[in-house]
């Protein structure tokens, strides 16, 4: 093994680098090699059936509709409901066009910030 390879975790094999993923440290400096090797990790997740990843609290799903959506719906103080989302313990989130508008323009500003600092993300 030399400086152009690396020994797979997975199949023991010594094979190059070019046959491991590269993860790039937060300052970009730092590149670090996977510990399994590519078709070692296409193994892994072909072999493993794709899962929804388990849902907490904080995590919100938009509800189903309820209701067809040409129709007008209120919430209790009265305000029009423009969109629902359904929290996992049950509870539904109602906001109006005003306070989604304000969410939107907050995840807007937070990826432009994001972008300024760590450049466009990788695809």
């Amino acid at each position: 093994m030399d400086s152009n390879s690396k020994q797979c975790v997975g199949c023991s094999q010594t094979l190059p680098l070019r046959d491991f993923y590269q993860i790039k440290g937060s300052d970009e400096k730092n590149i670090r090699w996977e510990k399994v090797c590519k078709a070692c990790k296409r193994k892994r997740r072909s072999a493993r059936p794709i899962q929804p990843a388990s849902k907490t609290e904080s995590e919100v799903v938009p509800a189903p509709p309820i209701e067809a959506n040409n129709q007008v719906r209120f919430r209790n103080d009265g305000e029009v409901i423009y969109k629902e989302y359904k929290y996992p313990n049950g509870e539904i989130l109602q906001l109006t066009k005003e306070e989604f508008d304000r969410v939107v323009d907050i995840f807007r500003m937070l990826d432009a910030q994001d972008r300024k600092l760590n450049g466009p993300p990788a695809a």
